[in-house]
């Protein structure tokens, strides 16, 4: 997992490994995210792209 700082002059990105609890979070927030704005799961709407799904900016 990836994170950015932003400074008025730079920006840095750094690496971070989750705990299995943090894991767990992030992936409940992100199903709970699909389901509010597009009414599927993470796994339906990562087939609804034909598993072509990018992050954008990295």
């Amino acid at each position: 997992m990836y994170y950015q700082v932003d400074r008025d002059d730079s920006s840095d990105f750094f690496e971070y490994t989750p705990t299995e609890g943090e894991k767990e979070l992030v992936i409940a927030m992100m199903e709970e995210l699909c389901q509010k704005e597009d009414g599927c799961s993470m796994k339906e709407l990562y087939e609804k792209y034909d598993g072509d799904m990018t992050m954008g900016g990295m």
